[in-house]
């Protein structure tokens, strides 16, 4: 994993998501800040919107903020906890590790490692966006994975949905679903190999 220290440029975008989610923080609507930073050096920011169904995270409503002022290359991200005074940083969740890839492939996302904040190359901490393409993702999303052994899917939709906190946390995780996915797959092909025995 590309990881880098932080810079006064990246305190600067960890302060404008700070600053949002302090000016907009409601514990039933608004929880989370995100702000984007762009390669012409521009901030744009955005809270996630909660409803009772879904409600889009704070990164894609801050990287559409930022799309909708002309921008096209997103160099940075950070998304922070705005129910904590400390404002923790927090991880993107599967649906915006999935935008990333498709909106800001080379964004680097700053985290925390280790009690600090550091950067971190967004594209090689998450394999599962960019192993399918849209139109399996629109399958996935209805449940239909086509040509895809379900066994497999199990593990990764567990990874999917989650948001946490720590990278370390995340890559066990990431290793425990991989490991889970590779013992059901072998219990598949046991059971095929049993089934064309018999």
């Amino acid at each position: 994993m590309e990881t880098k220290a932080i810079e006064a440029r990246d305190q600067e975008l960890i302060q404008a998501a700070v600053d949002v989610i302090r000016r907009n923080y409601d514990a039933d609507r608004h929880q989370v800040g995100a702000a984007v930073r762009c390669a012409s050096g521009q901030i744009y920011v955005g809270v996630n919107v909660q409803s009772c169904g879904y409600g889009p995270c704070a990164e894609p409503v801050a990287i559409g903020a930022a799309i909708s002022a002309g921008e096209r290359q997103i160099v940075g991200i950070v998304a922070v906890w705005g129910g904590d005074e400390r404002y923790p940083l927090l991880s993107p969740c599967g649906n915006c590790r999935q935008m990333l890839v498709d909106y800001a492939p080379d964004a680097m996302v700053i985290l925390e490692q280790d009690g600090r904040p550091s950067r971190h190359r967004q594209t090689v901490y998450y394999p599962w966006p960019t192993e399918i393409s849209r139109s399996e993702r629109s399958g996935y999303r209805t449940g239909a994975l086509r040509g895809r052994d379900n066994s497999m899917t199990d593990a990764r939709k567990k990874q999917y949905f989650i948001r946490v906190t720590n990278v370390g946390f995340f890559n066990a995780l990431v290793a425990a679903a991989e490991k889970t996915a590779a013992e059901k797959d072998a219990a598949f092909e046991a059971r095929r190999n049993r089934d064309i025995t018999s």
